[in-house]
């Protein structure tokens, strides 16, 4: 089994080695030699992020290690990322989560009194506290000011500093390859909005909380608009307690649409990237109405927590328009890219209805709340949901958002690789 074996090299000085799961131990094999051990001799288990540069093509990113401390004081430490050469890693991500989510379960059925710390605090992005302090000075300064004006003026800044970033020749790099026939002066009048939406979209963050409570959820007089056909389709999944799964993108303020359906009853669970800031993900995870039952950070246990949802008939939200080294390929806008097939084969296990939500920032800068579907998932000759039609499929949707309003989606990272 695939799942069973995870390959790699920690650093340098460090020789490829081979981790193997049997029934009842651990072992590895290297150019040096092999060993073992076995579940029950592991007592604690550890699990954090450090940064590491060259990783998945990227200038620096963080990746996961899972340390086993044994009985007799020894460790083995599993890396998520393989060391090639001086300033280049592969993302091993896919391969690392199978194998420890099997590593840990296997561990914990062997040793009951086995301890499993995740300790966020090794990050070494939070090795800048000025960095730190200046993002949280600036959340809270904003949470005192009115949201009206803050949103203003953050779109108004953007739209000005935007162009002098890297990320505007990432944008125009995207959109010409989308939009081959619209002249450079059509383009950059799109990039305008796009960092105009983005400005708006991170003061919103701030908001979110008061945005949602004074939301007009049954009407148009609110911050939040809702249809009557959205707001019908959200009534019935509170009334029935009927689960779903809801695809969603980077449109507009793209926090909204889980809040808001959490604020109308409707259990929806969303797997969020943390923030790399240490203290400004703990302000932004107390900040977002629903908290912790609602958004899921990505770590290692997501899978566990994602089944503690699916059993307890929850919602799930997530994010299809993200570059997924794991991912699997979907043709967008013209072009092969790669897709989390998260939302695909949680349909095939699960049988549930496949949703789509958006929100679609309004010229008067309330914010348009859109449910739309069932959408009817791509099915093999033996009638179950095939993966990678239906996430094409969902794809497709997506575009057809991204083509109606093209200055609200996040054209800045690089979605195409």
């Amino acid at each position: 089994m695939a799942g069973l074996e995870h390959r790699f090299r920690l650093g340098l000085f460090n020789s490829e080695i081979t981790y193997r799961m049997t029934p009842d131990r651990l072992e590895w094999q290297g150019p040096r030699g092999g060993g073992h051990i076995a579940y029950n001799q592991i007592q604690r288990i550890h699990v954090f992020q450090v940064r590491k540069f060259g990783v998945g093509g990227q200038s620096s990113a963080r990746v996961w290690r899972c340390v086993l401390h044994a009985r007799d004081s020894g460790r083995i430490c599993l890396a998520q990322d393989h060391f090639v050469r001086l300033g280049l890693r592969e993302d091993r991500q896919r391969s690392f989560r199978v194998f420890t989510r099997f590593l840990i379960a296997r561990i914990s059925a062997a040793n009951s009194q086995v301890s499993i710390l995740q300790d966020e605090a090794n990050r070494t992005a939070d090795a800048n506290p000025l960095a730190a302090w200046v993002a949280m000075c600036c959340f809270n300064l904003l949470r005192r000011l009115k949201p009206e004006y803050t949103s203003a003026i953050a779109g108004a800044a953007m739209q000005t500093i935007g162009p002098w970033l890297p990320e505007h020749r990432v944008g125009r790099e995207n959109l010409d390859a989308a939009f081959p026939g619209k002249t450079r002066a059509e383009i950059e009048k799109i990039l305008t909005g796009v960092w105009n939406n983005y400005g708006r979209a991170c003061v919103g963050i701030a908001h979110l909380d008061r945005v949602n409570g004074m939301a007009g959820f049954a009407g148009t007089n609110g911050k939040i608009v809702v249809d009557e056909e959205t707001l019908a389709l959200l009534e019935k999944y509170r009334r029935d307690r009927k689960p779903g799964l809801f695809f969603t993108a980077h449109l507009s303020n793209w926090e909204i649409p889980a809040p808001l359906g959490k604020a109308m009853g409707v259990d929806i669970v969303a797997p969020v990237r943390v923030q790399h800031l240490g203290p400004m993900a703990t302000i932004l995870a107390k900040g977002r109405p629903g908290g912790p039952e609602t958004y899921i950070p990505i770590a290692w246990d997501t899978v566990f927590k994602l089944k503690a949802a699916v059993d307890r008939g929850a919602c799930i939200a997530v994010m299809v328009d993200q570059h997924d080294a794991d991912g699997i390929e979907v043709v967008f806008f013209g072009r092969t890219c790669k897709v989390t097939p998260l939302l695909g084969r949680l349909a095939r296990a699960l049988e549930w209805p496949i949703l789509g939500i958006r929100a679609v920032r309004l010229p008067d800068q309330r914010i348009r709340v859109d449910v739309v579907g069932p959408i009817k998932p791509s099915r093999g000759s033996d009638g179950r949901i095939d993966v990678a039609g239906t996430m094409q499929g969902i794809t497709s949707v997506v575009e057809g958002w991204v083509r109606e309003h093209p200055d609200q989606w996040l054209w800045l990272h690089r979605r195409w690789r």
